[in-house]
């Protein structure tokens, strides 16, 4: 049996074999400490003290090394020594052969229960869905899962490594500004891998997908010692740029020894960095962990059209079913997922009412001599790294009474309109859209939307669930004589059909207010009613966007029909034709998509 203390030097010396350069300023030791280059000088992102042994630490990687060189010089007496606070430093120092020993760690008690603990083979990055009911979480979510393969790939026994803002307020305004301008202390956190399971695909009904790390076992090793030097730091929490996805692949780049952040754009979303990742190669096949809502609707799909509508007066209120239970398998499995996803906060945190869990048990016993459990054929979805990038460009000319060039740009994330491959055409979610115009030798903003946001999902599966769309920014209204720059808002909500397979079909009522420099009362109320369809095949969309609204306070008719065909001659591109027909100007539109 190996003691302790060999434990601890087979972990520090599994590198030493391989002598580098001792070199403060090459791409792992900055990477293991967050330093960034600005000209000639260099910042850490780490904002505690604590991170540094050099009180210019933060600011010079170079004090940082040799103070850490002359740190290990003492002897290991506890847990505050800096071997056992900065292991991973420690190892790299050893290889690069700036300290010719390995420090006694054996009296790293914490550290060594941490290693036993989590005693991680492999880890995998792990990408949670799209949930734009939650707006923190609207452009999903990446996390590390630690693997401890202890039994097989239970995920009871894993861990799950998060990067979240440690929120300090409720209020909703507080909230959002703060996490605009680095107002929370982002923290590393570990715990259960089961619990996030629960959190996303349970209780979320969020799709989550797990992309193997292609990490050696040394490289794991040296990210299990990273994660452990993480616990000594915070960063200041920007939700547009220093975000819980950036700050999980700083992890992953640090023991990579690939420069992958510094092609991120200053807007990160967690698709940006499965891109970055995907391309040097560190992302194996991803697994996907379908949500209770994928496998109930699933479950409800295979069932025989007499056992489906038993199933569907179950759903609707599983505690006044009267009816005597089933006896068919299939039947009864989708009881179960109807409880699951019903009563899912209850049943997961173990205190379900009396009633529930009778239920339950009533049901999983009759189960149990209905013959053998077969899953249901899950409905496909895509990997999210298909789809494509989530910035985008295009170049637009549009021919018109006065014809004009317009140059769109968006920081985030996906149009119904653009390809779908890893995302869905019913959801939209952008940010930061510019659209500027040159028209007449001038060039002037057209447009701004803050935000605009389409939720589209089917109104008449087994869950009913009305479309709706919201949007804000600035717009020049065609309908507006002097076609001035003015604040907008955008409220939509209706239904979603799904006729056939790739056809979206919205039909909504609108709300859309505006300020108007031609009005009296300087404010403009349209209402009305609009619609989406869009046919898709395979490269091919074929769509058509109409709007009819009447202004409350001038009496008159705002209309809109658009009619477009697009085609992606490859996930980086782009093309779309698209006619606009308004009260008194028919537009015509030619452009390409660059997607970044």
């Amino acid at each position: 049996m190996i003691s302790l203390k060999g434990r601890a030097l087979v972990v520090l010396l599994f590198f030493y074999s391989t002598v580098l350069c001792a070199a403060p300023f090459d791409q792992e030791w900055l990477a293991l400490l967050r330093y960034n280059k600005f000209s000639d000088s260099y910042v850490s992102e780490a904002d505690a003290a604590a991170f540094f042994l050099h009180k210019k630490g933060k600011y010079d990687p170079a004090l940082e090394y040799n103070q850490l060189i002359l740190e290990l010089k003492k002897p290991v007496t506890g847990d505050d020594h800096p071997a056992c606070l900065f292991p991973a430093r420690t190892l790299k120092l050893l290889r690069d052969g700036a300290i010719s020993f390995a420090p006694n760690l054996s009296k790293c008690t914490k550290l060594q229960q941490y290693l036993r603990g989590t005693n991680a083979k492999s880890a995998s990055l792990v990408f949670a869905g799209y949930f734009i009911q939650k707006p923190a979480s609207a452009f999903g979510h990446t996390f590390l899962r630690l693997h401890t393969n202890q039994q097989g790939n239970a995920a009871l026994l894993d861990f799950a490594v998060d990067f979240a803002a440690s929120v300090d307020t409720s209020n909703p305004i507080a909230y959002g500004v703060k996490g605009i301008i680095g107002g929370f202390a982002g923290k590393f956190s570990r715990m259960p891998y089961f619990l996030k399971l629960r959190e996303y695909a349970d209780l979320e009904s969020r799709d989550v997908w797990e992309y193997p790390l292609n990490l050696s076992k040394d490289q794991t090793t040296l990210l299990v010692l990273h994660l452990w030097e993480m616990d000594r730091v915070y960063f200041d929490y920007y939700y547009f740029s220093e975000n819980c996805s950036y700050h999980i692949l700083r992890a992953i780049e640090a023991i990579s020894g690939k420069d992958i952040s510094a092609e991120l754009k200053f807007f990160v979303t967690p698709l940006d960095t499965i891109h970055a990742l995907n391309d040097v190669a560190l992302l194996g096949e991803p697994k996907r962990r379908p949500s209770q809502h994928a496998i109930l609707t699933s479950s409800l799909n295979q069932l025989e059209e007499k056992n489906k509508k038993i199933a569907h007066r179950f759903l609707i209120d599983p505690l006044a079913f009267t009816e005597p239970l089933p006896r068919d398998a299939k039947t009864l499995d989708t009881f179960i997922e109807i409880l699951n996803y019903r009563f899912a906060e209850e049943l997961l945190t173990d205190r379900p009412r009396t009633e529930v869990a009778t239920l339950r048990k009533n049901i999983l016993t009759l189960r149990s001599t209905a013959g053998e459990f077969t899953s249901p054929i899950l409905i496909d979805a895509e990997n999210p790294a298909s789809s494509h990038r989530g910035s985008w460009l295009s170049v637009n000319y549009v021919s018109a009474n006065r014809p004009s060039v317009q140059i769109d740009h968006a920081f985030a994330l996906h149009h119904f309109s653009f390809p779908s491959a890893g995302f869905s055409n019913r959801f939209q979610m952008i940010m930061g859209r510019t659209t500027l115009e040159i028209i007449d030798e001038e060039l002037r903003l057209n447009r701004f939307d803050i935000f605009d946001v389409l939720s589209a999902s089917n109104s008449f599966s087994w869950d009913f669930k009305p479309s709706w769309n919201l949007a804000l920014g600035l717009e020049r209204s065609h309908y507006d004589v002097n076609r001035n720059l003015r604040t907008y808002t955008l409220m939509s909500s209706g239904v979603s059909l799904n006729l056939i397979p790739n056809l979206l079909f919205t039909l909504s009522l609108d709300a859309k207010p505006r300020h108007a420099s031609d009005s009296k009362e300087k404010f403009k109320l349209p209402l009305g009613a609009s619609s989406i369809m869009q046919l898709s095949y395979k490269r091919l969309r074929v769509g058509h966007q109409s709007s009819w609204y009447r202004e409350v306070f001038s009496k008159t008719n705002e209309y809109s029909a658009a009619p477009y065909v697009r085609y992606s001659p490859s996930k980086s591109f782009d093309l779309e034709v698209k006619s606009n027909f308004l009260r008194g100007e028919t537009l015509t539109q030619f452009g390409i998509t660059a997607f970044y």
